[in-house]
């Protein structure tokens, strides 16, 4: 596994596609630690096309805010966001532990 401190810098795009190079070069897994209370719809949504063209099923833990500012929230993603894309590939799963808000942040999904 290869790990990423995503609290360099500004912890943002960036970081993902970096590690989505690495992992598809590698073929390994990636762990990165954004170490914020940023959007995890909006990490979704950037992470989630490159996963559609995946040769085996992608699982992803995610931590960070179901609520923030500017992005879209967690229930609007789940309910709206993700049947409309389901139709695009073969299985989408979101579970959602804990619901979490900025600042604080660190949810898990």
């Amino acid at each position: 596994m290869i790990e990423l401190d995503g609290s360099y810098g500004e912890g943002g795009d960036q970081i993902v596609r970096t590690a989505l190079v690495l992992s598809i070069v590698t073929g390994k897994s990636v762990f990165i630690d954004i170490g914020t209370a940023g959007s995890i719809t909006l990490l979704l949504q950037s992470i989630l096309l490159p996963c559609f063209f995946a040769d085996k099923e992608v699982s992803l833990r995610i931590r960070g805010d179901t609520d923030t500012k500017w992005a879209v929230p967690f229930y609007y993603f789940k309910e709206v966001f993700v049947p409309r894309i389901e139709q695009y590939c073969n299985k989408i799963e979101v579970e959602l532990v804990r619901c979490s808000y900025y600042p604080k942040g660190m949810v898990k999904l």
